[in-house]
């Protein structure tokens, strides 16, 4: 063989040597770019799958948000309802109820075993002189009573004072008994609330106290503040319950007299 073919042949090893060898590093290259391509959609998946969760949890708290929101709503909606002429504590319970503003008789039928009364006393009165102090005022409890059917049942309800006595007393026959107002003792002593009512002003002063009345609806309990009958001087204190704060109301002035008491009985 030629020197000259030799040389070529030799020429042509080494080209398809090269040729090999920068396909091998294409080849590794195209794998490490399909490496890298794998990894980077890996990547963008795992992020998906984080978006994912977010957007799961964002969903999670909206629903939480919008359940408080319902509950509130419903919380507002029953507070609005709640009226002298509307919902009362017990209505959602018991289906019927009487209200005894003056005292009288009740009388269970054959059926009823247990009722609930919710009761408060008379206000206390305000005393006069040269300046005056208010009337305490009676709050208003309730009570979950057993009873017997066909049974007739005394309901007393007490006065508001227009004497130097204390509010009248009020009473469901012998189970449940509660105090009026304190009539102001002097015009510088305020009368006392009685039964979570209010406290009087005193002399000169338009401090007399609210009451807090609590009620429970469906396992919840809500409070509301009971304000005085007004804000004038000597006014009287605070009394009765949650739909029934104009009953045992310490007395003002004679313009603004302590209110009688009442006893609501649901059953």
């Amino acid at each position: 063989m030629s020197t000259a073919s030799s040389s070529s042949m030799t020429q042509v090893k080494t080209n398809t040597t090269i040729n090999t060898s920068i396909e091998n590093k294409i080849n590794t290259e195209a794998l490490k770019t399909t490496s890298i391509e794998s990894k980077i959609n890996t990547e963008a998946l795992k992020t998906t799958s984080i978006e994912s969760k977010i957007n799961t949890e964002a969903l999670k708290t909206t629903s939480i948000e919008s359940k408080v929101n319902a509950v509130n709503g419903l919380v507002n909606n029953i507070d609005s309802k709640v009226s002298d002429f509307g919902l009362k504590w017990w209505d959602e319970i018991y289906t019927n109820k009487i209200e005894f503003i003056t005292s009288g008789t009740f009388t269970t039928d054959a059926s009823t075993t247990e009722v609930v009364i919710g009761i408060c006393g008379g206000g206390g009165n305000y005393i006069v002189s040269i300046s005056a102090s208010g009337g305490g005022g009676s709050g208003m409890t309730y009570h979950k009573l057993s009873v017997i059917p066909n049974t007739n049942y005394t309901i007393t309800i007490g006065a508001g004072s227009i004497t130097t006595a204390d509010g009248g007393n009020s009473s469901f026959d012998s189970l449940v008994t509660v105090l009026g107002g304190q009539t102001a003792p002097t015009q510088y002593i305020s009368g006392l609330g009685r039964n979570g009512g209010g406290n009087g002003g005193t002399h000169n002063t338009t401090n007399a106290q609210a009451c807090i009345a609590n009620k429970v609806i469906n396992g919840l309990q809500f409070s509301k503040l009971i304000q005085p009958l007004n804000m004038l001087e000597y006014c009287g204190g605070a009394g009765g319950g949650w739909d029934y704060e104009e009953y045992g109301r310490g007395g003002t002035n004679s313009t603004n007299k302590s209110t009688d008491g009442i006893c609501v009985v649901w059953f």
